[in-house]
Order: structure tokens, then C-alpha cells, then sequence
């Protein structure tokens, strides 16, 4: 009895083995980089961080434009560099960058299930922040609506912080 167990248990983790060694080929990262700036530079996504902001961004060839046009970033927005894309997946991609507070944003957009998972790293306060949520849309200016990009002050930014965060406050 025993070797007739040890037998299904030894096919079993061959088995198991042979299948993770199928699904689990390493990619080249220059590769994956190539993929992913061939299939998202240029393209536009409309994605909400559930019960936090909703976001239209845009991939450059050097970084992210983005517009914040609900919850918190409402009426915020501005241009972000050092991007690095990588293809994770069928439909799979991760992006990282630097933001304009000095810290550093990473995403991934699974454009299969319509979905957004980031790390958000704010150098100021010297936190890190999840947020997850639902893209809306993606595809170009033509299919999704393109971030305004119209550069802001200083003063101007500040003015829309304070006054998000009277908002927030007052709801």
C-alpha cells in the first residue's frame, strides 16, 4: 500500500513539475520592454483606483501623461518621467515612474480583465500607497478621452490641493 502511494505521489509531483516548467519560461527583459512600448506607447487609458480617483493617462515615449477627473486628483494632472514598460503577459503590462513629488509610481494594467493594481510611493510623506480599480477605457485619443496636459504653476497645483482637501473635509 505504501509504495502504491508513494507511486501516485512521485506521478503527481512529475506531473505538477512538468506543468510549472511549461507556464513558467523565463522571458528575456529586453524583449518584454520592446513588447510592451510597441503595443502602449502612444495609447490612451481611462481607469478609476476604486474609492479613490478616477485617472486619464496617456504612455509616452519618456513618460506618463495623466489628469485626474474624480475623487482626489480631481482637477490635477501633469507629466511624469524615467517610464519603464515591460510586457508581464497575454494582455499583461507593468509600468513604472518617476513622479513629480519625487516618488515613484508602478502599475500594472491587465488589459484582459480590465483591470489596475499600482504601488504608489509618495517621497513627501514617505508612504506607500495600493490602489486597485477597473479601466474604462483603452486604445487611442480616437476610442478614449486624452488627458489635458496644459501645463499648471506651482501656485496653481497648491490651490487645487488645498481646495480638494477642503472638500474632502467638508464631505
Amino acid at each position: 500500500m505504501f509504495r502504491l502511494l508513494a507511486a501516485v505521489l512521485l506521478v503527481a509531483a512529475t506531473t505538477l513539475t512538468a506543468q510549472v516548467q511549461v507556464t513558467r519560461v523565463p522571458r528575456d527583459p529586453r524583449q518584454a520592454q520592446l513588447e510592451a512600448e510597441k503595443e502602449m506607447i502612444g495609447k490612451v487609458l481611462n481607469y478609476e483606483y476604486l474609492g479613490w480617483a478616477d485617472l486619464r493617462v496617456v504612455i509616452n515615449e519618456d513618460g506618463i501623461s495623466w489628469e485626474g477627473v474624480g475623487g482626489a486628483l480631481k482637477d490635477m494632472g501633469g507629466r511624469s518621467t524615467g517610464l519603464r514598460l515591460s510586457k508581464i503577459g497575454d494582455g499583461v503590462y507593468f509600468g513604472t515612474w518617476v513622479t513629480g513629488n519625487g516618488g515613484e509610481d508602478s502599475v500594472v494594467w491587465n488589459l484582459k480583465d480590465m483591470t489596475v493594481f499600482a504601488h504608489l510611493y509618495n517621497a513627501q510623506q514617505k508612504t506607500v500607497f495600493q490602489a486597485d480599480g477597473v479601466i474604462r477605457c483603452f486604445g487611442d485619443a480616437t476610442k478614449c478621452v486624452a488627458p489635458d496636459t496644459t501645463p499648471m504653476s506651482m501656485e496653481e497645483r497648491q490651490a487645487i490641493g488645498r481646495r480638494n482637501a477642503s472638500r474632502r473635509a467638508a464631505e
